[in-house]
């Protein structure tokens, strides 16, 4: 029998290129809808877990591979108390850039098929990728001769394999609603103008009531909420590009910047200021999870 490890809810980095966790519990936090400002390897082993990520629910089944991109709203479901197992994989964007050729750009190997996050490899594929996880695991805290290049290799390698998976798959089945996707995708055409529910709802050719009732069962989150954090993750990207906290407020959709400023510093714990010290210092982080 396996023995239960302790769920960690920090979802900020701690070293600088990647990090991974080997978990198998029963009894998990619900997890708010979130994003990270890393990329995310998730590898579900046992267990039973929806996966939302931008507005798709998957029913995963033991093998499924997870991969996200930075950015991408994403959320955990967790509905009872059975034994969860599941290895996360978190690589830092300046890891991928460095380990990148001219002909092999590992940023790719997270970016979505036909919106589809989802891997779901054969039995054999699952072995394989299972026994790298364990050994990248085990040896990710080793301070050996030789065992920083032995790991970097190793997640090289996972990720080569997950793009090989990816690459011959057919999308499998999962939830999709196309209400919400409209509605998604209307969000991001339009989110530095004024957006309101009545023009959205308008747009996917629903009353706004219905409208609210798809989204909060789909997302998991409120209309309003998801554009508050949709605008947040604008203003950090443009914050990092160098651009002021007063001038990003109006190019990310926020009315004035006391709003801007009041809903930053609640997300994220921080004021833009002191985001764009802490960027300039060179530790980025993602707003942890309550």
């Amino acid at each position: 029998m396996k023995k239960d490890t302790v769920w960690q809810s920090r979802q900020q980095m701690a070293r600088k290129e990647f990090e991974i966790f080997h978990y198998y519990d029963r009894y998990i936090k619900q997890v708010r809808l979130h994003h990270h400002d890393f990329y995310e390897l998730y590898y579900f082993v046992s267990g039973s877990v929806e996966y939302t990520v931008e507005g798709k629910t998957y029913s995963l089944e033991s093998g499924d591979l997870m991969l996200i991109s930075p950015n991408e709203l994403h959320q955990l479901i967790v509905p009872d108390n059975a034994p969860y197992e599941r290895f996360v994989l978190w690589i830092d964007p300046k890891f991928l850039e460095r380990n990148s050729t001219a002909n092999t750009d590992l940023k790719q190997v997270f970016a979505s098929v036909v919106g589809d996050n989802r891997i779901r490899p054969r039995r054999f594929d699952c072995n394989i990728l299972y026994d790298k996880l364990e050994k990248i695991a085990a040896s990710a805290d080793s301070l050996a001769f030789g065992s920083d290049l032995w790991c970097r290799n190793e997640i090289i390698g996972l990720l080569l394999i997950a793009a090989s998976l990816k690459q011959g798959q057919v999308s499998g089945q999962h939830h999709e609603n196309g209400v919400v996707a409209a509605a998604l995708q209307y969000v991001d055409m339009h989110l530095e103008e004024n957006l309101c529910i009545e023009d959205i709802a308008r747009s996917c050719f629903v009353s706004p009531s219905r409208l609210s009732h798809l989204f909060k069962q789909v997302i998991g989150t409120s209309l309003y909420q998801y554009i508050v954090k949709k605008r947040l993750i604008r203003a950090k990207e443009l914050l990092r590009s160098g651009l002021s906290a007063f001038d990003t407020y109006s190019q990310c959709g926020f009315g004035d910047y006391a709003n801007f400023l009041r809903a930053f510093k609640k997300e994220y714990g921080l004021t833009p200021k002191q985001y764009i010290l802490q960027n300039s210092a060179g530790s980025i982080s993602s707003f942890p999870l309550t």
